[in-house]
């Protein structure tokens, strides 16, 4: 595969290709001969290739090492034998699996009974506040009329 498809895949830019294999291309093993090839040819990467970037990358951003630092871990990685973990694919906009219609219709389903148990569940918390509220209401009244009967008793 091309540099593009590589950064496609692991969901970087191209020139941060070229900055890793400017970096780290000097480990033995670390990339094969296709990536880093002579002048007059074109970059080709395996999936072990583009494992490998994938895992600079996630060492930059996710465990925030210096270069200096992911130069040694790889290293070390490369020595202990330890494999690279492939990226998994991004899925292309032509690739997303449709749903089958039968499916689809299944789930609208669901989702409408969902929101009828939904509606009707805050229909009935409002009918129970309103009724709560008229409680009060009622509640209140015959309180402001002791307070006005002890106002009458006490003048």
């Amino acid at each position: 595969m091309n540099i593009s498809d590589a950064a496609n895949w692991v969901g970087i830019a191209d020139s941060t290709i070229r900055k890793y294999l400017k970096d780290f291309g000097d480990i033995d093993a670390a990339f094969s001969e296709s990536a880093i090839p002579d002048a007059s040819k074109h970059r080709r990467f395996t999936n072990r290739d583009v494992a490998v970037i994938a895992w600079i990358a996630r060492q930059y951003h996710e465990h925030r090492l210096t270069t200096e630092a992911i130069h040694e871990a790889l290293i070390r990685r490369i020595e202990s034998g330890e494999p690279f973990d492939e990226p998994p694919h991004p899925v292309e906009e032509d690739q997303l699996a449709l749903i089958p219609r039968e499916q689809h219709e299944e789930i609208l389903a669901a989702n409408r009974r969902a929101l009828e148990l939904a509606l009707a569940e805050r229909d009935a918390i409002r009918n129970m506040l309103d009724s709560e509220r008229a409680d009060h209401k009622e509640e209140r009244g015959e309180w402001q009329g002791e307070v006005a009967r002890l106002n009458r008793e006490i003048g």
